[in-house]
């Protein structure tokens, strides 16, 4: 019984979560109907594709601009590389930047050194005046000097960016990039054009000028002109880094000597002599060092036996009587002639000093170094004895080929045109 009422209970909540799960989704789905019919998104906004939470977004973004671009300090700090300019002839050129769905007019330049900020209506002053690189790249060195190789190169600015001229001395413009960045451009050189050289009729109301394209640089701004290569001085060459234009190094085996320490004396020029180990003399073969050797006649015993008794001392007579041999009296033995009686005689080769001269080394222990002829050194073998080496790197003839003008001794270097300032028109009115 208690089985079946359990299984009832079951079923009951089973179907209660059931309808409970359907009530919500049509919930669900009535509430997004009437967002939809509440106009959820802007009509304009849909048709953009912009989604509602992202018009925000870029309001913020659009007003960061603005606010980094002017300041009551006149910076541009952090946003000055995003800014471009639009220009029009009789007109004052104007700031953009490009947002995420098009370009933003944010000022316009009115004077050297001020702007005008479109949004607010108000003038505002700038630090410096705004140039607009006209050439292909410029570049803004840490010190006021032309390096050739670039060493005090420190940033690069390129086509139609932006800088601000801070100052001009000594031919040298003082330019801001912002980010806090600050170098120096060589006036006329680098190649920076005033941005309101190409509108200088704008504010002028008596006049109506007529331009034409520039006929010195066709409407670029720009022209080319060739000078002597800055890295080689106009020789198409320079010198080579190994052997500073010697054409030779040292030698690297003998250290420009010219000559080796023998391998063999090491620097002595002499060797020990082999055959005494050093000593000039040599222990006597014959006698074995003692100085002496043994008397062969009396085998070292100093006597001989009588030949007459045969070393009895005493000879038999006819008649059988013993007697005293008459040639050795009785003794039976004789002194030996030879060694008198020391039974060793002196060692005829050494004549008794037991050593004799090293024949091989004169008595000196030392023989001369027949590698190096006893000089201590030898010729190099790397530089046959001149103490220096052709230059792998020139080739022997202390050049290297100019890199950055390929070796014709002339470069293309891009100035402003005279002529129209970098604008590319002039006015017919000043011809």
């Amino acid at each position: 019984m208690k089985n079946k009422i359990s299984a009832v209970y079951f079923f009951l909540i089973i179907s209660s979560l059931v309808l409970l799960s359907g009530c919500a989704l049509e919930l669900l789905e009535i509430g997004e109907l009437a967002a939809e019919e509440a106009g959820g998104l802007a009509a304009s906004e849909v048709a953009a594709g912009i989604a509602a939470e992202d018009v925000a977004l870029i309001a913020a973004e659009e007003e960061s601009i603005l606010g980094e671009i002017v300041t009551e300090e006149g910076t541009l700090n952090t946003k000055l590389a995003e800014v471009r300019v639009r220009e029009a002839l009789g007109e004052n050129p104007r700031l953009y930047v490009n947002t995420r769905y098009g370009t933003k007019d944010i000022a316009e330049i009115t004077g050297t050194r001020t702007i005008r900020v479109l949004d607010k209506g108000i003038s505002k002053s700038i630090p410096g005046e705004f140039f607009k690189v006209k050439g292909d790249v410029v570049k803004v060195r840490s010190t006021k000097f032309l390096d050739a190789n670039d060493y005090n190169l420190k940033y690069k600015i390129y086509e139609n960016e932006l800088v601000l001229v801070l100052s001009e001395r000594d031919g040298w413009y003082t330019v801001w990039l912002g980010e806090n960045k600050v170098g120096y451009v060589k006036a006329g050189f680098g190649l920076l054009v005033p941005v309101l050289a190409s509108t200088s009729f704008a504010n002028n109301a008596s006049h109506h000028p007529i331009y034409k394209t520039c006929s010195n640089c066709n409407g670029v701004g720009t022209i080319y002109k060739t000078i002597n290569c800055t890295s080689c001085n106009g020789y198409g060459y320079l010198n080579c880094n190994s052997c500073k234009g010697n054409g030779k190094i040292t030698c690297y085996s003998c250290n420009g000597n010219g000559k080796n320490t023998c391998y063999s004396c090491k620097g002595k020029g002499n060797n020990t002599c082999y055959s005494c180990n050093g000593r000039g003399y040599n222990t006597c073969y014959s006698c074995y060092g003692k100085g002496y050797n043994q008397c062969s006649a009396c085998y070292g015993r100093g006597f001989t036996s009588c030949s007459t008794c045969y070393g009895t001392g005493r000879l038999r007579d006819q008649r059988g009587f013993v007697h005293q041999c008459n040639r050795c009296h009785g003794y039976g033995k004789f002194q030996c002639s030879r060694c008198r009686g020391h039974g060793n005689i002196q060692c005829s080769r050494c004549l008794g000093q037991k050593t004799f001269t090293c024949n091989r080394c004169g008595g000196h222990g030392s023989i001369t170094c027949s590698t190096c002829g006893g000089v201590g050194t030898k010729t190099c073998n790397t530089c046959g004895g001149v103490g220096s080496q052709i230059c792998h790197s020139c080739g022997g003839n202390g050049r290297r080929h100019c890199d950055r003008c390929n070796g014709n001794k002339t470069i293309q270097v891009q100035y402003l045109c005279n002529n129209c300032r970098g604008a590319g028109q002039i006015d017919i009115a000043d011809y």
